[in-house]
């Protein structure tokens, strides 16, 4: 029989000469670390264990009970001059690891052991506070902050840990986040929050971006309103941090501060648009990331179909109509309420077989954005509307019906 008792929630690890047919003490944690890589279902777990190897022969086992602790990952790293002579399991025994190992350290130092656990589920929960350079508010500063909420569902109390995110997927090549203050403890089935800092100590993941408010119109995506946007910007001059855009998805609670009104007011809640998100909103591109800020009901759009005809129609063998294209003539009115100017972009949802043709300019020409399923955001205009100002957009959209469109 075991003399010490073996933790359902706890790993401990057992120590004895491998002569002895019980294992003779428990041996204490002395430092616990855990580390975090976004999109896997497993953390990295490594402990500290001070060992005491009187012997030069002798066996250690790792027991973990019910701790949700993957079986072939469990690894041990003795300290130099102790080697790994055999690693098995015991009769019946399927949570427990015994490792035959063989001489003494050159000096003292702790035995690592890891493995990967189950059941630490975890997300991070952004803030960003927008700075305006002016009272327009169109464009100023970002800064990026953000806390970690962890709940523990693996079976195993996290007594005195340290935790870190690995932000590149590899834990030996450096984390980008750790938690702030130190070690924590998570028994199971708890959840806490802590607040997050870089590897230098910094409170904010990153500051000082360049960002801007922009107003957009594309009613396929936005429920025909005006949509407001905050728009980090990357360009060669000044590019998003790397460990900005490898961030994982998580709420984002954005604040915005203007001058005349002290403090930060709360003004949306958001995703976390990573890398592979940022050209699927309309107005967005591959060097932005985009957060919706909610409609904008004081910018007013108007589409009125002007006029409505039928061309190119073409007839079956029996004489029936088989096709025809319907040209619809639209006059798009935008009249900017606002109590302010506002950076505004229209778009028209186009299918590939259809055709839109702008019969009024736009300030810096059409756009097209395809995604994939087969559809374009076509930019109308874009630009500056000013407070009270309206303005006029005509175009003709032509849509191929019958046989085969």
């Amino acid at each position: 029989m075991l003399r010490a008792a073996i933790s359902l929630l706890a790993a401990i690890m057992l120590i004895a000469t491998c002569h002895a047919v019980e294992l003779q003490e428990s041996v204490s944690v002395s430092a616990m670390h855990v580390t975090l890589i976004p999109g896997s279902s497993r953390v990295l777990v490594q402990e500290a264990r001070q060992i005491d190897y009187a012997a030069s022969e002798q066996s250690v086992a790792f027991a973990y009970g019910q701790a949700r602790i993957a079986v072939d990952s469990v690894r041990i790293s003795p300290p130099n001059g102790v080697t790994v002579e055999a690693t098995h399991r015991p009769a019946g025994r399927d949570d427990c690891v015994i490792w035959d190992l063989a001489g003494r350290p050159v000096s003292p130092s702790p035995t690592r052991i890891s493995y990967e656990l189950e059941g630490l589920d975890w997300k991070l929960l952004y803030r960003l506070d927008f700075n305006p350079a002016s009272t327009t508010g169109h464009s100023g500063t970002a800064t990026v902050s953000a806390a970690i909420e962890v709940c523990n569902q693996s079976g195993l109390d996290l007594r005195a840990t340290s935790l870190s995110l690995a932000l590149n997927g590899a834990p030996d090549e450096g984390c980008s986040l750790r938690v702030a203050g130190g070690l924590r403890d998570l028994p199971t089935g708890w959840t806490k929050q802590w607040p997050v800092v870089t590897t230098d100590g910094a409170s904010s993941i990153a500051t000082d971006l360049a960002a801007h408010v922009q107003y957009v119109y594309a009613p396929q995506s936005y429920s025909s309103k005006v949509q407001r946007l905050l728009v980090l910007s990357e360009s060669e001059q000044a590019p998003l941090p790397v460990p900005l855009l490898s961030l994982p998805e998580g709420p984002v609670d954005i604040y915005l501060h203007v001058t005349d009104q002290p403090g930060s007011v709360p003004d949306a809640i958001a995703i976390w648009r990573t890398t592979a998100a940022r050209s699927g909103v309309p107005g967005g591109s591959q060097d932005s990331l985009t957060f919706e800020l909610g409609p904008e009901p004081a910018i007013a759009v108007e589409d009125t179909t002007v006029a409505l005809r039928k061309e190119n129609v073409t007839f079956d063998a029996r004489g029936q109509v088989a096709g025809m294209d319907v040209v619809e003539q639209h006059q798009m009115t935008v009249t900017n309420r606002a109590d302010h100017d506002a950076e505004l972009a229209l778009y028209q949802e186009v299918l590939s077989k259809w055709k839109l043709d702008l019969t009024s300019p736009t300030p810096d020409g059409e756009n097209a954005e395809t995604d994939q399923r087969d559809r374009s955001q076509i930019r109308l205009w874009s630009g500056t509307l000013l407070r009270g100002e309206t303005v006029t957009i005509e175009f003709t959209l032509t849509r191929p019906l019958g046989v085969g469109q």
